[in-house]
């Protein structure tokens, strides 16, 4: 429905005015809103209850068309009077006549009824009549329009203006059937505009007004009421200088629009440089200034003159306030007595120094003598810039005043002075006391000084006294070796020149006597005769061997038996083993007690000579050392840690593990006990030094660090590359092969480096390192198949042992050494696979040679170590084991 009103409303349009179209779509829109409403109603019928079968809702009930006489075949169609519905249609009753139809139960002439014309309820409006079933005006000039069958007149009313339905615009009325603009209203562009108010048509179509105005009668007029529309912009004509006091009134350059008038602000006195600045009595206006005349630089004195760049304006004038001492860098800055205007600022003149504010003359002023904080003493006065003595008697030592003629301080110079007791004549420093003269400094006597005896400078020696000029011994010294002594005390001239006492002594009256009084003088070495095995119980009684000294008496010590009077140990001697007078046979020795043929004992390690990580297995062991219990220590190399085991081979303890930190290794060589039980093992991949406690708990490390402190090689002192040997000195010293840097290293037990080992020509790969009893270092030079011999200080002894070979004596990459207690020098005779026993003075000795196919066979030994009893222990670096030798007959 709505669409069809749209489309009879387009149709209508063509040929129409605006003002027609306007009526067309207004009653489309409003048939739309009708069938809007027709369609809200029918929703709402939808929403309620639906009615039974056979039954339609009417109104509020649900009925039968079919049967309902009030709404027989559609709601609200009810029967006449008379009738029933049946089948949806109204029977019975009387008919109405031909032609006439019956409305609300009443028979109509539809014909002429003016409340059914031409149809039941079509009734038609004011002025109009049923003519033919057809609304008609009686009035020929009116036309029957709208759905009310209203008589109207389409050439005046706006709601049909020329054609039934057209309606006119709010703001239009219909003239002869066209509609126009009403009252004073005017079209423009198809719209009816007010052009009195509208700001787009002000007073005419199309006539738009600027910004910031508003359209009053017919005028555009600004909203600001100061403001004047001159070219299309609001304006204040009492300040623009384009619009000054009118529109178009332009002020010339120079000029401003100062109350609606263009003024010259450069010079004009009541709006100077802008309107209403007005400048006060006694300024000018200049260029847009106000200027005061008696201190403007730039209009100065009456005139209005320009001061120059160096001049400013003072009372009018311009003056020169660099140089003008009245007015020194200002106007009335005055300068003080004896200064000078100089660059603007009052200076001292030439030779006058500011001192505070003043100036002074420095040459001459007692309290600015040369500068200003130096103020010449009360006895002094200001010469030449200097103060100097007032006395023409005296001169200036160290700013005071003396006589250099008498003064002790200062005789005849400044700083000389006399010495204690001397007296200054005549500038000359001179002594008082006889036989007195100046000797270092001082007054002495040199006929009894012993500094200066005779002479200045002539020294007696020691316990010598100086008498009349000449030192002598008194009594009861004696001169021993030139020296004057006191043979009663001194202890290397007791009693006698040259009678020196021996260890512990020391000399009282002439003789020599024991410090302790528990001890004896014998053989000038003090003694106790109760436990000295050299002098037992007398001087010079010496016990037998292996005899012990106990109470005075010379005495067999537990575990020792008397065999044909010589205390005798039957464990180890060959000529009474287990018993006096049983002989061991030749090629045999005398071990606990029995006597068996030396050589093998037993090794320890895995049974088919390969790698192992168990207890008492070993993967490629290197260093082996003796503790002071016995215990055997074995440097465990690739497995990265350390072994104790008994001298029977039991396992006793272990510690360490791979890696970098305290307590960690990584392939250790050597390995070395102190006599505290502590253990010094060369962590030889990490290139350091590390020492623990005998449990494994760390004690200290030694070497050089990278940046973030793990281990580094080092060639510096106290640094490591590779080291492998170790071992401890009769001091404690410790000493490292340093095998890749070629040297040897002594260091204190606390890691302090204290000295250096080399040779000339140099180490070359030293391995193995001992040190004997006296102190003597043994090296393993490997690389030169040699062993080097120091001395405690580092002095290389001759000659070395060794030289490469395979001969008795000779080596080839020796790895260990060791030493026993009767000389005898222990090798690892590495790439000979044999073990080696030099004899003291170096010479080849006895030769383990285990080239066999047997269990006992050795590959590369690397370590060796030496017990008390005289067995020795090897490591057995290929076979991974540890080997244990009875000692060697010697």
């Amino acid at each position: 429905m709505a669409q069809h009103h749209l489309d009879h409303a387009l149709q209508q349009f063509v040929g129409t005015r605006r003002s027609t179209l306007r009526a067309i779509v207004a009653g489309a829109v409003m048939a739309v809103a009708s069938q809007w409403d027709v369609d809200v109603e029918a929703k709402k019928k939808k929403k309620k209850k639906p009615c039974g079968a056979s039954l339609t809702r009417c109104g509020k009930s649900c009925v039968s068309l079919a049967s309902d006489a009030n709404n027989c075949g559609g709601c609200g169609f009810s029967c006449g009077q008379g009738q029933t519905c049946s089948n949806r249609s109204c029977i019975g009753g009387a008919s109405c006549p031909t032609g006439w139809v019956r409305c609300n139960g009443t028979c109509t002439d539809i014909a002429t009824s003016t409340n059914h014309c031409g149809a039941c309820g079509n009734a038609v409006g004011d002025g109009a009549t049923c003519v033919g079933s057809e609304p008609s005006c009686s009035d020929a000039s009116l036309t029957v329009c709208g759905a009310s069958n209203t008589c109207v007149n389409l050439d005046t009313n706006a709601n049909h203006c020329g054609t039934c339905g057209t309606a006119c615009a709010d703001d239009e009325s219909c003239d002869g059937g066209s509609c126009v603009c009403s009252g004073d209203r005017v079209d423009c562009d198809g719209r009816c505009i007010n052009t009195q108010t509208n700001e787009s048509h002000c007073g005419a179509c199309g006539n738009v007004c600027p910004t910031d105005t508003s359209c009053v009668a017919g005028a555009c007029t600004c909203d600001t009421p100061d403001r004047t529309l001159c070219g299309g912009s609001c304006v204040n004509t009492h300040s623009s200088e384009q619009h000054c006091g009118a529109c178009g009134n332009a002020c010339a350059d120079g000029e401003r629009c100062c109350g609606g008038t263009c003024t010259a602000v450069l010079t004009d006195q009541t709006h100077c440089g802008t309107c209403g600045n007005a400048c006060a009595t006694g300024l000018t206006c200049d260029a847009g200034s106000c200027k005061d005349p008696l201190t403007d630089e730039t209009f100065c004195g009456p005139q209005g003159a320009t001061c120059g760049a160096d001049e400013e304006c003072c009372g009018g004038a311009c003056l020169a306030i660099l140089t003008d001492a009245a007015n020194c860098g200002g106007c009335g800055i005055i300068c003080g007595a004896h200064e000078v205007c100089s660059e603007g600022a009052c200076a001292c003149a030439e030779g006058f120094l500011r001192c505070g504010d003043t100036c002074i003359d420095p040459d001459t002023t007692d309290a600015h003598c040369g500068a200003c904080d130096t103020a010449c003493p009360a006895d002094q006065s200001c010469q030449a810039g200097s103060c100097d003595c007032r006395n023409a008697d005296e001169s200036l030592c160290g700013g005071v005043c003396v006589n250099l003629t008498i003064d002790e301080a200062n005789c005849g110079t400044c700083g000389t002075t006399c010495p204690s007791g001397a007296l200054c004549v005549d500038s000359q420093c001179g002594c008082t006391g006889l036989n007195e003269q100046i000797c270092s400094d001082s007054c002495v006597d040199t006929q009894s000084s012993t500094t200066h005896c005779g002479a200045c400078d002539t020294a007696c020696d020691a316990n010598e006294i100086c008498a009349s000029g000449s030192c002598i011994c008194p009594a009861p010294l004696a001169t021993c070796n030139g020296a004057c002594i006191d043979i009663a005390s001194d202890a290397n001239n007791c009693g006698a020149c040259g009678n020196a006492c021996g260890l512990g002594a020391i000399c009282s009256s002439g003789a020599c006597i024991c410090s302790d009084v528990t001890e004896d003088y014998c053989a000038d070495t003090c003694v106790d005769l109760t436990t000295d095995a050299t002098h037992c119980g007398a001087c010079n009684t010496a016990c037998g061997t292996n005899e012990v000294c106990s109470s005075s008496a010379c005495i067999c010590p537990a575990g020792y038996t008397v065999c044909s009077t010589a205390c005798t140990d039957t464990q180890l001697d060959e000529n009474n083993c287990g018993a006096c007078g049983n002989v061991c046979a030749t090629g045999t020795v005398c071990q606990a007690g029995a006597c068996r043929s030396h050589g093998f004992l037993q090794l320890w390690g895995t049974e088919d000579r390969s790698p192992g990580t168990a207890e008492r297995e070993f993967n490629t062991p290197r260093g082996i050392a003796i503790g002071p219990d016995g215990s055997i220590w074995v440097a465990d190399t690739l497995n990265h840690r350390v072994q104790r085991l008994d001298t029977d081979g039991t396992f006793l303890s272990m510690f360490g593990s791979f890696g970098t930190g305290a307590t960690q290794l990584n392939a250790p060589e050597g390995i070395a006990i102190d006599a505290s039980g502590n253990v010094y093992v060369a962590d030889t991949g990490n290139h350091r030094v590390q020492k623990f406690q005998s449990t494994g708990a760390h004690v200290a490390t030694w070497g050089a660090t990278d940046g973030v402190g793990d281990p580094a090689v080092g060639s510096g002192t106290g640094e490591f590359f590779g080291p492998r040997g170790i071992a401890i000195g009769p001091d404690g010293a410790v000493y490292v092969a340093d095998t890749q840097n070629n040297r040897i290293q002594k260091f204190t037990a606390a890691g302090v480096h204290l000295q250096t080992f080399t040779k000339s020509p140099s180490l070359n790969a030293p391995i193995g390192v001992s040190v004997s009893t006296d102190g003597t270092v043994f090296v393993a030079n490997t690389n030169a198949h040699t062993i080097v011999r120091f001395a405690s200080d580092g002095t290389t002894l001759s000659p070395a042992y060794g030289g490469l070979g395979t001969g008795l004596g000779q080596l080839h990459s020796p790895f260990g050494v060791a030493l026993d207690g009767n000389g005898f020098t222990y090798v690892t005779d590495n790439f000979n696979n044999r073990i080696q026993r030099l004899n003291p003075d170096g010479t080849g000795g006895e030769v383990w040679n285990s080239q066999t196919a047997d269990s006992t066979a050795i590959d590369s030994p690397a370590g060796v170590a030496v017990d008390s009893h005289g067995d020795f222990y090897v490591t057995d670096a290929n076979y991974h084991r540890v080997m244990k030798f009875s000692r060697l007959n010697g």
